[in-house]
């Protein structure tokens, strides 16, 4: 009976890793005249896991951490980056699992497929969802501030409040360059429920973005001095940080999953697997 010629995929794939075995004897990580086993593929799969993992964890101590990001965008982006070295490593922990139950060869393929596929559909799908979120906060942060119920709307009220409330206390103190927070009636003004934490936020964000004002432009900064640019509100700036924020964080995630998505179409495809 003669034997069936290995497809195309397979005959790639073994010519890729008796490549890779040749490395490795090479080396020194295999004997030389030993055969290619399956930890090869496993430290492939480890250096490839480490590889896409960077990006992201850099990301998830960096970007996705940010109080900004955080605000306007809550955990999505962290849970984003997490999820490329969390589903891979869970990968790499099914497949040795998976060969130590002894199923058929068509089994582990299929297997292979599924695992590989569901957690590809999982990278990319979270990583569109937080382009979408992060896109329409962006835009209304820039394009649509301090309209409807936002919550664009309360902390430019809120601004409104503080900026009146300062403007009156310079009339009356007779000092231009006195910040809101420096005001006579500064604490008794933060009594209202909730109001701390916004100024907090205000705050926050016109001295780490050096901006003034939140929905209009041109405005005077309140809580710093001469740290402003002319014409940088805050809403734009948090809406720019918002949107780049979003993109690096979800894009590398996406691109693991397509590659993720390669790679297991290609192994389902493996004859020897």
């Amino acid at each position: 009976m003669t034997r069936t010629k290995p497809g195309k995929v397979t005959q790639l794939l073994d010519f890729f890793f008796d490549e890779v075995h040749s490395l490795f004897v090479h080396l020194g990580l295999r004997k030389h005249g030993g055969t290619n086993s399956a930890s090869d593929f496993y430290v492939l799969f480890l250096t490839l896991t480490a590889l896409l993992s960077i990006v992201p964890l850099v990301c998830f101590y960096t970007l996705s951490l940010d109080p900004h990001v955080v605000h306007w965008l809550g955990t999505e982006p962290q849970y984003v980056n997490l999820a490329v070295p969390v589903l891979l490593g869970s990968l790499a922990a099914s497949m040795p699992f998976l060969k130590h139950l002894h199923p058929s060869r068509e089994t582990v393929r299929v297997a292979v497929l599924i695992l590989f596929l569901g957690a590809s559909a999982a990278m990319i799908v979270s990583a569109v969802r937080l382009l979408h979120s992060s896109r329409a906060v962006s835009n209304q942060l820039v394009f649509h501030c301090g309209q409807g119920g936002s919550v664009s709307a309360l902390l430019e009220s809120e601004w409104r409040v503080l900026d009146q409330f300062h403007r009156t206390c310079v009339e009356s103190v007779g000092n231009q360059s006195l910040h809101v927070q420096n005001c006579p009636g500064f604490v008794g003004l933060l009594t209202v429920p909730g109001r701390a934490e916004t100024v907090a936020y205000l705050q926050s964000a016109e001295e780490s973005l050096r901006c003034a004002g939140f929905c209009h432009f041109w405005a005077s900064p309140l809580f710093t001095s001469g740290q402003a640019l002319a014409g940088k509100r805050c809403a734009s700036e948090l809406g720019a940080e918002v949107g780049h924020a979003g993109a690096l964080a979800a894009l590398p995630t996406a691109f693991s999953g397509l590659v993720l998505l390669v790679v297991g179409a290609g192994l389902a495809g493996y004859e020897n697997l």
